[in-house]
């Protein structure tokens, strides 16, 4: 079953979002929350949302702000789609409030590294490809550069909604690695393919480098950017690595992590 929802963040934009939700309603359900790429939305991942719900999850895939059919811009305060998302999943009566994982994707990818850090409700935490700040520096020169007039290859023919400067200052004073060593004890997957010609591969092994266990790292050997986000057999192993690790999240205890 799949319902259209809108909610809205702290700071006042309406988001839509797909909510796909098991035909199963006689029990709680997990819940997964799906955040999109740069120029990406919501149907993008229709199949993932359909899988994951005839394998017993509710997932709930926003469009971002400045993105499809949500409002707003992207700026520095989309960290708030997240916050708004899970607080939403905890409104529905289908869906366990203590049993939310979150998956994203490149930019989306950073962004759930960055939430999930912060937002202790959410585990376990899926990052395929995930940027990082110089990459999403690069993408905002470009983006900059297609509001002036000129073309980019980075950027879609439609982009969405941006603004740049606000997430420009944002960039410069965050830290995803820093972020994601906040994610510990919880267990964390990343996924990459060996050939992505966007976000670098060594970015994906660094960060597994330098977090703390409970980790997975699934480096798919050649593909490109949008391989694996897309490839039917990597979301089955995602779903079943998912119903692996939930089991032990539910005793988890955590520490203040060192922020060296």
């Amino acid at each position: 079953m799949i319902e259209s929802v809108r909610f809205k963040t702290y700071d006042g934009v309406d988001l839509a979002a797909n909510l796909y939700l098991p035909d199963k309603q006689d029990e709680w359900s997990p819940g997964i929350i799906m955040c999109h790429g740069f120029g990406s939305g919501k149907e993008n991942y229709d199949a993932f949302g359909r899988m994951a719900s005839e394998a017993g999850y509710a997932v709930l895939i926003p469009d971002l702000r400045g993105h499809g059919e949500s409002g707003g811009e992207l700026d520095a305060n989309m960290f708030n789609d997240v916050a708004a998302s899970l607080q939403y999943l905890h409104t529905r009566p289908e869906v366990n409030p203590m049993g939310i994982a979150i998956r994203g994707t490149s930019m989306g990818g950073w962004l759930v590294l960055h939430t999930a850090g912060y937002l202790r409700d959410i585990s376990p935490v899926i990052a395929y490809c995930p940027a990082n700040e110089t990459t999403m520096q690069v993408l905002m020169e470009e983006v900059a550069m297609v509001q002036r007039g000129h073309p980019s290859p980075l950027v879609p023919p439609k982009p969405p909604r941006v603004d740049v400067n606000s997430l420009l200052q944002l960039l410069y004073k965050v830290d995803v690695l820093k972020a994601a060593r906040r994610i510990q004890p919880r267990p964390l997957l990343l996924v990459h393919c060996e050939g992505d010609e966007v976000v670098p591969p060594h970015l994906s092994q660094r960060l597994y480098d330098s977090l703390a266990e409970p980790k997975t790292l699934w480096m798919i050997p050649g593909g490109d950017h949008n391989f694996a986000q897309h490839d039917p057999e990597t979301d089955r192993r995602v779903l079943e690595w998912l119903d692996l690790v939930r089991p032990h999240t539910s005793t988890l205890k955590f520490e203040q992590p060192s922020e060296d």
